[in-house]
């Protein structure tokens, strides 16, 4: 019951939300994500991945929560809380984004 519960505290942070989004808005996205759970990945590894579902630019609404999201180095997540509210604004980079993903993906680590 506890795992529930936690479990649906997590599908209502935005930042999940929004990364999920990201992440997984390409076509085959999901299969890649597969790819990488069967095989794991090193942290290098998994930031040319996110950079890769990322892709250039792109960004979107969802549930009221604007993001921005970038490939590149590093890839990178800005989000709002409130359209418009740059004191609200949130910025996901570098271990703190990778380990979101491998968590949201479960992506298992390897030794490189």
């Amino acid at each position: 019951m506890i795992e529930q519960l936690s479990l649906l505290a997590e599908d209502d942070d935005p930042v999940v939300k929004v990364l999920k989004a990201a992440s997984s808005s390409f076509a085959g996205a999901e299969v890649r994500w597969q790819h990488r759970r069967k095989t794991g990945l090193i942290d290098k590894a998994l930031t040319d991945a996110i950079a890769y579902e990322f892709g250039i630019m792109g960004g979107g609404t969802l549930d009221g929560i604007y993001y921005q999201f970038q490939g590149g180095k590093p890839p990178s997540l800005t989000y709002h809380l409130s359209f418009g509210d740059s004191a609200r604004e949130k910025r996901v980079v570098r271990k703190t984004l990778s380990d979101k993903i491998r968590e949201i993906h479960s992506i298992p680590w390897i030794e490189g």
